[in-house]
């Protein structure tokens, strides 16, 4: 019997080769995103998402990380507040927070993290990162980054910098949770 090859289809080699090939994936995604945000289609999605109960307030929670999602995912938020406590809210939430930081950790932030290095390079921002990598300046860059984790910033920018001060995984969802949790459950208190 003879063996049969499988064939792997592969994307052109053009699109291999691009250099930035994940930066541009994640920025037309997010354009589409935004583009789509005020559609009829995207306003269902998130009544969609009330009517969900608890899992709509953990996809609330997961939304809340991104800068182009944050708005929705405070205003499902709030919307929830009126039928459930505020800190089951928060608690849920701040999970859903906490696994949103996980996907844009694992999936995103290595790949386009890696992508804009030399662009940072020509931009001369290596040498104020690397600075942000010092063992003095550590704690106050950690600080920063559980500050912007809590607030509804992005939190992309909050466990980079985190990430600078190298605790393991674990230990950065561990504080994702609470820092999150924490922020949501204050923004739901002053606006709930």
């Amino acid at each position: 019997m003879a063996k049969r090859k499988n064939k792997k289809t592969h994307l052109p080699a053009v699109w291999q080769r691009f250099a930035y090939k994940h930066t541009v994936s994640a920025i037309v995604a997010i354009t589409i995103f935004v583009l789509l945000l005020d559609t009829v289609i995207v306003q269902t999605l998130l009544q969609s998402i009330v009517g969900l109960g608890y899992i709509g307030i953990l996809l609330s929670g997961i939304l809340f990380v991104s800068f182009f999602t944050a708005a929705p995912a405070v205003a499902l938020l709030l919307t929830f507040v009126s039928s459930y406590d505020p800190l089951l809210v928060a608690l849920i939430a701040g999970f859903g927070a906490m696994l949103g930081d996980l996907i844009l950790l694992r999936f995103i932030g290595d790949r386009v993290g890696h992508e804009l290095k030399p662009i940072a390079k020509r931009m001369k921002l290596l040498d104020f990162i690397n600075l942000l990598h010092k063992k003095r300046l550590k704690p106050i860059t950690a600080t920063i980054g559980a500050i912007i984790i809590a607030s509804p910033l992005p939190d992309e920018a909050g466990i980079a910098l985190i990430g600078l001060s190298h605790i393991s995984t674990i230990q950065l969802m561990i504080l994702a949770f609470l820092l999150n949790t924490g922020g949501i459950f204050a923004l739901l208190i002053m606006f709930g």
